[in-house]
């Protein structure tokens, strides 16, 4: 749906115009014009006015519009490669903000000694303190938690590649705490680390909803998962770390 809608811009853009003639200049004119323009909208999306689209924005329909482009070129509906000649947008450099250390401290304060609120602490510092993706956290298994060895197993994470992630001492006696004193339960054949309180597999949903009640608990204007785990590659460097280990931790490519 996000594909149609993206390349319904240029669609539209275009008007009812055969593909073969359409030319690089058609499209990098319809690159200008989504800078140019104050707001985007078609038949599919209501239009927003008065605000400029983010370069972000725009290089996103550009990719999607260069995949389809790519779809036509392979099938044979045309010999073109349109966008060898095209060039991304240059964004601007933002710093992005992380949580303070004293920030991080006060989250970890406000949390109590009952079930679901140990479990959404251990949430909070795998993503904080280890860096996991929400999906990594949804999907861990209690094997895949090597106390003895501080590290924690990702299975079939992003690109489909395991990868172990070191643990710290804070993390691993909230995890000993909530899996040992709070997660028992004889009737059921789970081996997934988080469930709700009805012992089911926590969802990817439920997970952003615990993050959400923390920020508002906490009244931060800007509190993710993303946010969680950028503060953590940042302060893993400022503190010493370097970026070939932090590389692996993260499961990135480079």
């Amino acid at each position: 749906e996000v594909y149609k809608s993206n390349i319904g811009y240029f669609i539209e853009y275009v008007g009812d115009l055969d593909l073969d003639k359409i030319t690089v200049d058609t499209i990098k004119q319809y690159q200008k014009n989504l800078l140019d323009r104050d707001f985007i909208g078609n038949s599919n999306n209501k239009p927003k006015k008065g605000k400029k689209l983010s370069r972000t924005t725009i290089n996103t329909y550009m990719t999607h519009l260069r995949t389809f482009f790519i779809y036509l070129f392979d099938n044979n509906y045309t010999s073109v490669k349109y966008f060898e000649k095209i060039q991304v947008v240059k964004k601007p450099k933002i710093l992005k903000e992380i949580l303070t250390e004293e920030q991080i401290e006060d989250v970890l304060f406000s949390f109590s000694d009952c079930m679901l609120q140990v479990r959404n602490k251990c949430i909070f510092l795998l993503m904080v303190d280890s860096g996991l993706r929400l999906q990594e956290i949804v999907n861990l298994n209690i094997p895949d938690i090597i106390f003895n060895s501080n590290m924690i197993k990702i299975n079939d994470s992003k690109g489909n590649k395991d990868r172990y992630v070191p643990m710290s001492m804070t993390l691993k006696k909230s995890l000993y705490k909530y899996i040992t004193f709070h997660r028992v339960s004889d009737n059921i054949d789970i081996t997934n680390v988080f469930l709700n309180k009805y012992y089911n597999v926590l969802t990817e949903k439920a997970v952003v909803s615990v993050i959400r009640r923390i920020k508002e608990k906490m009244g931060y204007k800007k509190f993710n998962p993303h946010l969680l785990r950028h503060t953590f590659a940042t302060r893993y460097i400022i503190n010493g770390g370097d970026m070939f280990s932090l590389q692996l931790i993260l499961g990135h490519e480079d």
